[in-house]
């Protein structure tokens, strides 16, 4: 038994069993929004990123990082001047909330295009040489509830 905790401490670490955001007594800990394990994004927005698209094809899994609500209360604390000067600012944010909307926008185009090559075929096996154009907002709308 004391082998298996002895691998499991080394493997692991001892804190192993600790929860996030509490020591070994259990008593609270404040972590900070540097801290690298922590989310930055929660830290900086309040909103778990990863939990947005949670059941959706667009699904990223779990957050590999804490998030800590002392964490987003400290950012909070700090003065403008510091969170527009830290690693992890909106601006960090932003890019990575861009990042994923392009991603997202290309999965459209590409089921657009799809749509529209699927089309010219059905009508080109009609053998009506007229295409009929693809409403892009609907073509949006169908992408959307797929995503669902």
């Amino acid at each position: 038994m004391d082998d298996a905790r002895a691998l499991m401490n080394q493997l692991m670490g001892e804190q192993r069993n600790q929860v996030a955001g509490f020591d070994s007594g259990g008593a609270h800990v404040q972590q900070s929004c540097y801290d690298p394990a922590t989310c930055p994004y929660y830290s900086v927005w309040g909103v778990d990123v990863y939990e947005l698209f949670a059941n959706t094809r667009s699904n990223m899994g779990s957050n590999p990082r804490a998030c800590s609500k002392s964490a987003r209360e400290h950012w909070l604390s700090l003065p403008p001047m510091e969170q527009t000067q830290g690693h992890y600012g909106e601006r960090d944010l932003l890019g990575f909330l861009t990042n994923l909307i392009e991603g997202n926008d290309r999965v459209i185009r590409r089921n657009v295009n799809s749509l529209r090559d699927e089309q010219r075929k059905i009508n080109s096996q009609m053998g009506d040489p007229v295409l009929t154009p693809v409403n892009p907002q609907l073509a949006v709308a169908c992408s959307e509830l797929a995503n669902e």
